[in-house]
């Protein structure tokens, strides 16, 4: 019987992760049943894999719900030793980190990814990890090492007759080709496939979503040679499979692709006619996210038109429509006012700049400027609503953030973990003594040392002033208590002589350990803080444990 009842849970799971692109909503469905199946008869694989279907179908509704699930996946999983499915949940790690600002994390999952993947022989995770990283290191301006990347999922794809993921590394090195980035373009290969008549991909939707994709990047191959009849066709026969079959993302994808071709042959005029049309489909289906999109392509083409008035209308209903697709959150609303607001101001320039007749040149170069800084604008912004400014750790509210994900991992799988608070000695009297600067070098160093010390895991933050926060991943209070250990010592031996006479410094140190009691997150923090109170009672440069302080008031 649980054998009949695995079987049909791996068979919801299956089918689930493989609709999740096409229907995340029954994609959902499915995985929630399986997961509820799977947990009624403690089948861990089971419980494993739904968390990782449904991490996947719904990170485009709430990233950090996606995130947990996909942590708590990838743990279940990797204790089943299923390193196979394993592999699969990193992407939504990767999306979470990547869409947070914690690039170097980003660049962990990725490349954890693909080493599972790899070491399991999972060639479709294999092939999707090699694409996202190829994309990723084209946004980081990092052409050379996307381009093999894309090679590598272009590879992986071909070996398991995925023509979806093929296309789309293909279109990426096509464009690079087109961009004059890359020397050569394996267009045989390409045109190979392409005649194979996709008859043994999985499935009517993928297969056809990838042969729209190849034709896409055959297009864009045969325009930038200069074939542009060839281009024509091959754009043709990709709008009338994506009316077939019915996939407007790939249609309208194709009507972007076409117009950066015409953007890249100075026929700015079609472009702009194609970009505008675009815009009104996407209006009429609701897809605000690709609207936003091509109004930024449609400002550029404007702006190189010379109709800033125009490009000026079609970047404001850009911002409009950011800040509406923008969380509640209010630094990230704050970020996007921002970018609006310095919108606004080269909008005022260019008026100004038109009416007293100035140079359409100086015009130009600051809208291209703002379209340019927009980007690096917004990845400043992410960086810093999560970042410490001061010693360059994690800030408060990204510390409660990473401490809620592991008390919702804790009631989920029992998983221990420990809170440490830092706090330093006399900081006033080393503020008073000498300084302000001192004191801030003071907590950098201090910051430098324990990160030095700690796991990549493990979070390290400032919760203001001179105190400062650990969460310790899977650690119970013994391995706590061995970590603050070392850091007492390193402390002791820091290097502080040249800013602190007679070596003025310690810190003291207090420590819980989740119980079941704990309501939340900030219940372990408040003990945490409670402990270190009796360790400041207890003469400071020393740590005390919320046990200790238990037992001493029975």
């Amino acid at each position: 019987m649980g054998s009949d009842l695995h079987k049909h849970i791996d068979g919801l799971n299956a089918q689930a992760y493989l609709i999740r692109n096409a229907s995340s909503g029954e994609a959902g469905s499915l995985a929630e049943e399986a997961l509820r199946l799977s947990e009624e008869a403690h089948y861990k694989r089971g419980i494993g894999c739904a968390l990782r279907t449904l991490a996947a179908a719904r990170a485009s509704v709430c990233l950090t719900s996606a995130y947990a699930n996909a942590v708590k996946s990838i743990e279940i999983l990797l204790a089943e030793g299923d390193v196979y499915e394993a592999c699969s949940a990193y992407p939504v790690l990767f999306i979470y980190y990547a869409n947070t600002g914690r690039t170097e994390m980003a660049y962990l999952a990725l490349e954890k990814c693909l080493e599972l993947a790899t070491q399991s022989g999972n060639r479709y995770v294999e092939a999707i990890g090699a694409y996202n990283l190829g994309s990723f290191q084209l946004q980081n301006h990092e052409g050379e090492k996307a381009r093999v990347n894309f090679r590598s999922a272009v590879s992986a794809a071909l070996s398991i007759r995925n023509l979806t993921i093929f296309g789309l590394a293909m279109g990426e090195l096509a464009t690079l080709f087109a961009d004059g980035k890359e020397e050569f373009f394996d267009y045989a290969q390409l045109m190979a496939v392409k005649e194979d008549h996709y008859g043994n991909n999985v499935g009517g939707f993928v297969c056809g979503a990838g042969h729209v994709q190849v034709l896409r990047a055959q297009f864009i191959y045969l325009m930038a040679t200069g074939d542009r009849a060839g281009g024509v066709r091959a754009y043709r026969q990709g709008r009338q499979l994506c009316k077939s079959t019915g996939n407007t993302r790939e249609y309208l994808r194709a009507m972007t692709s076409r117009a950066e071709c015409f953007v890249r042959s100075g026929e700015l005029v079609r472009a702009k006619n194609l970009l505008t049309n675009h815009v009104k489909v996407l209006k009429a289906a609701g897809h605000q996210l690709g609207e936003h999109e091509v109004l930024l392509r449609l400002a550029n083409v404007e702006e190189q038109l010379g109709n800033f008035q125009a490009a000026y209308q079609n970047l404001m209903e850009h911002c409009r429509i950011k800040e509406t697709l923008a969380c509640a959150d209010s630094e990230a609303r704050h970020r996007e006012l921002e970018v609006l607001y310095r919108t606004n101001q080269l909008a005022e320039q260019a008026t100004l700049a038109k009416l007293q007749a100035e140079s359409l040149t100086v015009v130009n170069e600051q809208l291209h400027t703002a379209l340019e800084r927009q980007t690096e604008l917004q990845k400043e912004l992410m960086r810093l609503a999560s970042t410490d400014e001061l010693t360059g750790a994690v800030n408060r509210r990204q510390i409660v953030n990473d401490g809620i994900l592991e008390m919702e991992r804790y009631r989920h799988t029992g998983a221990p973990f420990s809170v440490t608070v830092i706090d330093v000695d006399h900081f006033k009297v080393i503020n008073d003594t000498f300084g302000h600067a001192t004191g801030d070098e003071v907590l950098r160093r201090l910051t430098k040392c324990c990160q030095s010390l700690l796991r990549r895991f493990d979070v390290f933050g400032r919760l203001g002033g001179e105190e400062f926060c650990i969460v310790h991943h899977d650690t119970d209070m013994a391995g706590a208590i061995q970590a603050v250990n070392r850091l007492m010592k390193a402390i002791e031996v820091m290097f502080m002589a040249d800013i602190l006479p007679d070596r003025q410094f310690s810190v003291s140190i207090g420590i819980a350990e989740v119980h079941d009691h704990d309501a939340s997150f900030y219940d372990v923090l408040h003990l945490a803080d409670m402990a270190l109170y009796e360790a400041k009672r207890a003469g400071r440069n020393t740590f005390r444990t919320a046990q200790s302080r238990t037992l001493e008031a029975a």
